[in-house]
């Protein structure tokens, strides 16, 4: 396994997750409605829950400023209860559920990033 595979493949899964998202929330801020500056931000983080990191409901659309600053400079709780409220609860409890049942098996690996660069590229 080569790691400039498993890179280039990491970076096609994170740019096509970043279109997917925008066109499943928008291409606007889901906190103050900002265009400027979007990105994506992992509900469960990335880091501890990677089987999450290219679920679309595990992705929220923010502007630099709700995300950088307030998320996570200030900790502002109320950027996921407002995700939560605009997204309904029912969504927050099926991602937690996906998130304390992680799926057996190996994440990371050049086979997964393939299996999700397929699963993005089917989605819509």
């Amino acid at each position: 396994m080569k790691t400039n595979t498993k890179k280039r493949l990491r970076k096609e899964c994170d740019m096509l997750l970043q279109q997917k998202s925008f066109q499943k929330y928008g291409r606007k801020c889901e906190i103050c409605g900002g265009t400027y500056r979007l990105g994506g931000h992992h509900i469960f983080s990335k880091r501890l829950y990677s089987h999450l990191r290219y679920d679309l409901e595990n992705i929220a659309v923010l502007c630099s400023a709700c995300h950088i600053i307030r998320l996570h400079s200030q900790a502002d709780p109320l950027i996921l209860e407002t995700i939560k409220k605009k997204r309904k609860r029912n969504w927050f409890k099926k991602l937690t559920l996906k998130a304390k049942n992680r799926p057996s098996g190996v994440f990371l690996t050049e086979k997964w990033y393939k299996s999700r660069l397929e699963d993005l590229t089917c989605y819509f």
